[in-house]
């Protein structure tokens, strides 16, 4: 049996990043015996095939002035995975011993060796820079324009569901306290989220160096075209009224979002979930590197792949193969799953009486709603009539469960207009207008 993991690296590398990059490698090595069978390196991605025959179980890191090289073919998984940590290790004390003035200049693999070139950047010359010859600039203005140079520089995309990462700030600091004792400016303008967002936002950018950032929103509940499918979907969330506390916060967020210089998107009648798969989707397609989805909505899920993860509070990872190894199917299985339960969060029918143990049984036979549907003779008793008088409901259960990943309003989104470029003069002004302190190394 033959296992493929890969991991992109960013274009613009820097110690902190290729270290994160290695470390999504080693999330996704695989708890089973064998080897590594064949090693690719293209546009920045490094390709790794695994299959289950006893390898080679040496392994070696080399260290050569400031080139880092590591053997990664004909070793066994443990010995794989030993010689990327020490590998990161290396990096690691580079980072700590110099202050993290290296940067990563050139990759390259050659018959299994993959190796770094590392440069010093605090010792890059301005004056060298601003020596160019008109003629270097212009070329590299034209690479950088050049629709294939953008394919191969591969990055990472931090997507943020706005208005799951407010409620869940705004929640996590209000647990327990009336409205009163929630934190304030001195105009009386609440501020708890706020200061959690942003604290969660540095957070997520230092732990995972996102080359780029977009920030995903809800159309309004009334609107959305998944209650033309199914008029109650969400139904039961109609008429609760959000803490007065939490209502003035939402814009205060967007505010900020737009003073850092964040792109915010929304799609008319969608959900932030459709537009954070499309974003994800594309970004996938056009090989541009690794995806983090930051919230805690289970319907994202879905999108779970070698290089896309989901961030939940407390910087909790969700992977494939954690959300596998939890679950028992795949996250393309998920809206099957929902479309046979049901949810009572999202309001979504379902199937009566198919409970969770039911669901994951019948996945594991036949692996699609579809496939459910289309061996129902083989089902017996309440099982096979339930299915039969609430086929339609399962039908509309996966529609409502099921991300849109290729809205087309979306095509025109420049991708690269998503670099990060964080504006710290707007951030502050904000900051300071509310009365909330970061770190100065932050600010």
């Amino acid at each position: 049996m033959e296992h493929c993991i890969g991991v992109a690296f960013s274009p613009n590398g820097t110690v902190s990043s290729t270290i994160v990059s290695f470390e999504s490698l080693i999330r996704q090595i695989p708890n089973m015996a064998g080897r590594v069978s064949n090693v690719t390196f293209e546009g920045r991605w490094l390709r790794i095939e695994l299959d289950e025959q006893e390898g080679i179980s040496n392994h070696a890191v080399q260290q050569e002035g400031m080139c880092l090289s590591m053997t990664l073919k004909n070793l066994n998984l443990a010995a794989f995975k030993s010689t990327i940590s020490e590998f990161m290790n290396r990096l690691f004390s580079l980072q700590v011993k110099y202050g993290g003035i290296y940067d990563v200049q050139n990759l390259a693999l050659n018959e299994g060796m993959f190796s770094l070139d590392l440069i010093e950047s605090a010792f890059r010359s301005k004056q060298e820079q601003q020596n160019r010859s008109v003629d270097e600039k212009e070329e590299e203005s034209r690479q950088t324009k050049d629709p294939q140079k953008l394919m191969a520089a591969a990055g990472r995309l931090l997507l943020i569901d706005a208005s799951n990462l407010i409620n869940a700030c705004y929640y996590a600091t209000a647990y327990g306290k009336e409205e009163k004792d929630l934190m304030r400016s001195s105009a009386g303008e609440y501020t708890n989220a706020i200061k959690a967002l942003i604290d969660r936002f540095i957070s997520i950018v230092r732990i995972y160096a996102p080359t780029h950032c977009a920030v995903a929103i809800d159309s309004k509940r009334a609107e959305l075209y998944r209650r033309d499918i199914y008029p109650e979907y969400k139904a039961n969330r109609d008429g609760k009224e959000k803490p007065q506390s939490l209502e003035e916060q939402i814009p205060l967020a967007y505010e900020l979002f737009e003073a850092m210089n964040i792109p915010q998107l929304k799609v008319d009648r969608m959900e932030a979930d459709d537009t954070i798969a499309s974003l994800t989707k594309r970004w996938i397609r056009e090989n541009r590197g690794d995806v983090i989805v930051l919230s805690n909505d289970k319907d994202l899920h879905q999108l779970l792949d070698g290089n896309v993860i989901q961030v939940l509070s407390g910087n909790v990872e969700v992977t494939r193969d954690s959300f596998i190894a939890k679950h028992g199917i795949t996250p393309e299985q998920f809206a099957d799953y929902k479309a046979l339960c049901g949810e009572d969060g999202d309001n979504i029918p379902g199937v009566p009486g198919i409970g969770d143990k039911t669901a994951l049984k019948l996945l594991t036979e036949y692996h699609s709603l579809e496939g459910v549907l289309a061996n129902i003779e083989k089902l017996k008793g309440k099982q096979k009539e339930k299915m039969e008088q609430h086929a339609d409901d399962a039908k509309t259960s996966k529609l409502l469960a099921i991300l849109y990943s290729d809205l087309p309003q979306l095509d025109s989104v420049n991708l690269d207009e998503l670099a990060m470029k964080v504006n710290k003069d707007g951030m502050r002004r904000v900051l300071e207008r509310l009365e909330i302190n970061i770190s100065r190394s932050a600010a």
